[in-house]
Formats: structure tokens, C-alpha cells, sequence
């Protein structure tokens, strides 16, 4: 897994900076090439202190879930519980979440997951505690979409 993320991190961050290199590029060496490259680079500097935010978040998130897959965790705890958002200001959207209990193999789980979502802060427990009613349903909030059977996610 850790050589998956670090070959789409390369990946990532060669196009990043191709994007970067030729807009500073994109301006003819006048009086203020060097005012709008600082600008383009500042701008740059804040997306990928973003971008790291959120990789490094989801990256946690997926080692944890392999984690939680193991034959020994399966077997002591077979169910997830969706635990309450960290953040001041909680999505109002995830609320319904909020101590709901899913079976580790549910589909819910194949597009919803705290860490998913720019900025989430919600979490996520391993627990032998029953499945809750949760027939009211709910609704993708991913925005990746997972094919299961190439087990890969876009």
C-alpha cells in the first residue's frame, strides 16, 4: 500500500508543479513577471499545504481500514461505529452518521468514511456492539467512486 500512495504522489505532485512551471512561464519577462510568479507561488504554497492535509488524512484513513480488516479484528470486532466530528463547526451532513453502527463488509462503507471528505473530522471505532437500525438510509457523500471489482477508487 505504501508504495500505491507514494508512486500517485509522484504522480501528483510532478503534475503540480508542470501546471505551476508554465504559468509563471505564461508571463513575458516585463516589469512584472517577478510580482505575479511571487503570487503564483504563494497561491501554489497554500493548495499544497491543503492537498498534503488531505492525502495525509486519507492516507491514514486507508491503513486503518486495512487494520480493521485483519482476520483477528474481524473476528473480535465485526462492526464500525461512525463517531461525532472533532471540528468547531461540524458538517451538518454527517450528524446522521453520529454512533450509527454498519457491519465492516456493508456497502456503506465502500463510499462513506470519516477522513473521507475535505477537512472531516469525524471518526470511526471498532466495536462489538450490534448493528443500529439504520433503514432510514443514507446518501453517498463520497466523491470517489469505487469500483469493487478492480478494488480501486477514483
Amino acid at each position: 500500500m505504501q508504495q500505491q500512495f507514494l508512486a500517485n504522489v509522484s504522480k501528483f505532485s510532478a503534475a503540480k508543479a508542470f501546471k505551476v512551471t508554465q504559468k509563471i512561464n505564461g508571463y513575458s519577462a516585463d516589469g512584472e513577471y517577478e510580482m505575479k510568479a511571487k503570487v503564483i507561488l504563494a497561491k501554489a504554497k497554500g493548495y499544497q499545504q491543503t492537498e498534503v492535509a488531505t492525502a495525509t488524512s486519507r492516507a491514514r484513513t486507508a491503513v486503518n481500514f486495512a487494520e480493521y480488516n485483519e482476520p483477528d479484528n474481524l473476528r473480535l470486532f465485526p462492526n464500525l461505529q461512525w463517531l461525532p466530528s472533532s471540528a468547531v463547526n461540524p458538517r451538518e451532513a454527517h450528524a446522521k452518521f453520529y454512533y450509527k453502527i454498519w457491519a465492516k463488509d456493508d456497502p456503506f462503507w465502500n463510499t462513506n468514511f470519516p477522513g473521507n471528505e475535505y477537512n472531516c473530522q469525524c471518526d470511526v471505532r471498532q466495536t462489538r456492539d450490534g448493528i443500529t437500525d439504520n433503514s432510514k438510509g443514507y446518501v453517498v457523500l463520497s466523491i470517489f467512486l469505487c469500483i469493487k471489482s478492480q478494488k480501486t477508487c477514483i
